[in-house]
């Protein structure tokens, strides 16, 4: 922004965003927080100027933060793919398995079934970008719980102080 005339009695310049979800503005200098439109303008008195911007946040990258995963067979597992940028516009993720008989995912959840190993892939639809997760599938144990006496129909609610 250029004041003028370059003698004004006020030379100073105030910077505003109309929504700072999607830019800040720092002395003209524009940093995208979100993808959209905003609205920057400068004042300066009664004289102001505006200009609107358009942000838009291609998906540049994704990622895990776990790179692999050990779970027991019938274990549910949550994986959650990271964005570069953060607010990239389309975060559609096309999710598969390398192998579907020891795990499968829907939607990042992940269902471990069988005893092996598998890669589980999340691919951006905008830019192809993939992450990926290897999953060791451990054989479930069972633990065998000592009989502690009483009458083999377990504890009861009489046999608490529900109170403390």
């Amino acid at each position: 922004v250029t004041v003028l005339p370059a003698d004004t009695t006020y030379p100073e310049v105030t910077w505003s965003s109309s929504d700072e979800s999607i830019a800040t503005v720092e002395n003209g200098r524009i940093i995208a927080c979100g993808a959209g439109e905003v609205t920057i303008t400068a004042s300066n008195g009664a004289c102001q100027a505006s200009c609107t911007v358009t942000i838009s946040a291609p998906v540049r990258g994704v990622s895990f933060k776990e790179t692999s995963i050990s779970m027991f067979e019938g274990g549910l597992y949550r994986l959650t793919p990271l964005f570069n940028p953060v607010f990239a516009e389309n975060q559609e993720i096309v999710w598969s398995s390398s192998d579907e008989e020891v795990a499968t995912v829907d939607g990042g959840l992940v269902k471990a079934l069988k005893l092996g190993n598998a890669v589980i892939t999340a691919t951006s639809v905008d830019g192809s970008f993939k992450a990926e997760c290897a999953v060791t599938v451990q054989e479930s144990t069972i633990i065998d719980v000592p009989d502690f006496g009483g009458d083999g129909e377990g504890f009861k609610d009489d046999d608490y102080n529900w109170e403390n």
